[in-house]
């Protein structure tokens, strides 16, 4: 699993990054758990070099919502754009009510207030990772701009995408992870006119 940790104090992001390193998270996965390592753990202190870690893809985003003068509501509103969102967490201790509730609306799964020990930061990311995006705020933003069965295709194209990506392009994994059958992957694939991948 992927970690961009966006942090402009950096002893601190470089002691939280130190203790990631060797962390084991447990998180949903096919019904039941699993268990993974954050094989690579990219830094940023600033909203520029954020937003250039971001140009590769990441699993998980933990963002301080003050970095100096600048804000990291902006890298959250630029990855919650992203075709492949990842699982963004907040911190700050400073976050106003309307800051966190920008962040809601955006998509962050987890808010963790400063100052926290590596046991909470720990705690908080398995908690974002175990919850799933909460779908209602950005259906109700179409309401009155889109047809529901627009919104509906880009849904599940969207999911599509992302189950195959999760699952290197493995269409029998991507259809257990979507909860549905091999051969609805494969009609999905055709009606949106994807490839199909290389891996079965």
């Amino acid at each position: 699993m992927r970690m961009l940790l966006v942090e402009d104090d950096i002893p601190l992001r470089d002691a939280l990054a130190e203790a990631a390193s060797d962390w084991t998270v447990t998180i949903p996965s096919d019904g039941g758990f699993r268990e993974v390592v954050f094989s690579e753990i990219r830094r940023a202190a600033t909203v520029i070099e954020a937003l250039r870690e971001l140009s590769t893809p990441v699993d998980l985003l933990v963002v301080d919502v003050r970095l100096g003068p600048e804000s990291g509501i902006d890298i959250v509103r630029y990855a919650s754009d992203l075709e492949v969102t990842p699982t963004i967490l907040a911190i700050s201790g400073k976050a106003t009510a309307t800051e966190a509730f920008e962040l809601a609306a955006l998509g962050v799964r987890g808010y963790l207030g400063k100052p926290f020990d590596m046991r909470e930061l720990r705690a908080a990311i398995e908690g974002a990772l175990a919850k799933p995006p909460d779908l209602e705020q950005g259906a109700m933003a179409q309401v009155g701009f889109r047809h529901i069965h627009a919104v509906q295709d880009e849904v599940k194209l969207a999911m599509l995408k992302r189950a195959l990506q999760m699952e290197a392009g493995n269409i029998t994994r991507a259809a257990r992870r979507l909860g549905v059958t091999r051969a609805a992957v494969q009609q999905m694939l055709d009606r949106y006119g994807l490839p199909r991948p290389a891996v079965p």
